[in-house]
């Protein structure tokens, strides 16, 4: 699903959890606000989330974990996630050397956003660091 940089407002649809065969899901650079929706574990084919550059607050949900076994890219960064939860829910299940996707998020500066250690790239207001 392809929806990146087209001026959305409004929360993500807990209804896209229902299209479990999704592998891309793309809703990236609009002004979605909220909370990312539990359901969208139910994504059991995800390979791709770009959620970047939005309005979106709070942690991360637990039940994403789900996408542990097919993720292969994440990105995140640019939105305003609070709390541990990729560290809990990504970072803690393998070893640093042996991470098998790509993430990038809000975990750089003083005061990060989120903790991040498994992410290839982190973030800050300034901008992201490759």
């Amino acid at each position: 699903i392809g929806l990146g940089d087209n001026d959305l407002t409004g929360t993500i649809p807990t209804e896209i959890g229902n299209l479990g065969q999704l592998q891309s899901m793309e809703i990236s650079q609009n002004r979605l606000n909220g909370t990312i929706p539990p359901e969208l574990a139910n994504l059991s084919s995800l390979q791709y989330a770009f959620i970047y550059d939005n309005q979106l607050t709070g942690a991360i949900p637990a039940e994403l974990s789900s996408w542990n076994d097919t993720l292969v890219f994440f990105q995140l960064f640019d939105n305003n996630f609070t709390g541990t939860g990729l560290e809990e829910i990504f970072c803690e299940k393998y070893p640093v050397d042996e991470f098998p996707f790509s993430m990038q998020a809000d975990c750089v500066g003083p005061d990060p956003e989120v903790l991040c250690s498994c992410c290839n790239t982190c973030c800050n207001a300034s901008g992201c660091g490759w």
